[in-house]
């Protein structure tokens, strides 16, 4: 079943389709409007901005004060995804950013740009995020800042940052990826006036481990594995540690050629 799009006044579209019904926004000032997806429904604008959602929250192309074309949102079981969506700016893109959010999880992708941003980027972000994960990806910037081309996955409550948080930066093509509760990956993320690009951060967490990698740099690997609840590894550019007691082990090392290794308490 196609969507069906007519024209309801005072410049709004109206979708109808499998998914329910949606109201679209088309701006007369260039403003983006784009789609909002609440419950289980679907919605696609003019722009090329596209949401669908199954007892879920989906945002995109969603109330920017500049342009936001070709954003894709899709969340189902909870979750909540926004891409291309409420970034406050002027002077600003936020294009082709994908956003996926499943059972719980939260995905931002190219959105929530912060204070009054001006000058900035932030397309071709992905973001996706399931059973309680959140990941960022070209999320929360600031002004003066490009973060284009950055991937955040985030899997079972863990947090994964690409390219996000950043002020007079430029992060791109950062990756994160993160799973378990315990794991936190970091990449191009929490920066300011700097340069930051092709940065990899990768933190599992098992068993009530304890993972943080953090790549800010340009090009850096920082990866982290932590298994039983003693277990702790930490990465940075700069940096490996691990510690685990007895029943737990831990791993960290950075493409500087630093690793530790800890296993039942004792640490290579």
């Amino acid at each position: 079943m196609h969507p069906v799009v007519t024209f309801a006044g005072a410049g709004l579209l109206v979708s109808s389709g499998l998914f329910g019904l949606a109201v679209l926004g088309a701006s007369p000032s260039g403003a983006s409007v784009g789609v909002e997806c609440i419950g289980t429904t679907s919605a696609q604008d003019l722009s090329g901005n596209m949401c669908a959602s199954a007892t879920a929250s989906a945002f995109a192309g969603f109330a920017n004060n500049d342009t936001a074309d070709a954003n894709s949102a899709i969340a189902t079981s909870g979750g909540t995804a926004y891409a291309g969506s409420e970034n406050a700016g002027i002077d600003q893109a936020a294009n082709n950013n994908l956003a996926i959010a499943t059972s719980g999880g939260m995905a931002l992708a190219g959105s929530f740009g912060i204070g009054a941003k001006s000058s900035s980027t932030t397309n071709n972000d992905t973001a996706i995020a399931s059973t309680g994960g959140m990941a960022l990806a070209g999320a929360r910037s600031g002004d003066d800042t490009t973060a284009d081309d950055d991937s955040a996955l985030a899997t079972s409550g863990a947090t994964a940052l690409a390219g996000s948080n950043d002020t007079d930066t430029t992060a791109d093509d950062d990756s994160a990826d993160a799973a378990g509760s315990g794991a936190t990956a970091t990449a191009a993320s929490n920066l300011t006036d700097t340069t930051a690009d092709d940065d990899t951060a990768m933190a599992t967490a098992l068993n009530n481990g304890t993972a943080n990698s953090t790549a800010n740099g340009n090009g850096v690997l920082a990866f982290t594995f932590a298994n039983g609840p003693t277990a702790v590894a930490t990465a940075t550019q700069t940096s490996a540690s691990t510690s685990a007691a007895t029943g737990s082990y831990a791993v960290a090392f950075n493409n500087n050629g630093q690793f530790s290794l800890s296993v039942g308490g004792l640490t290579i």
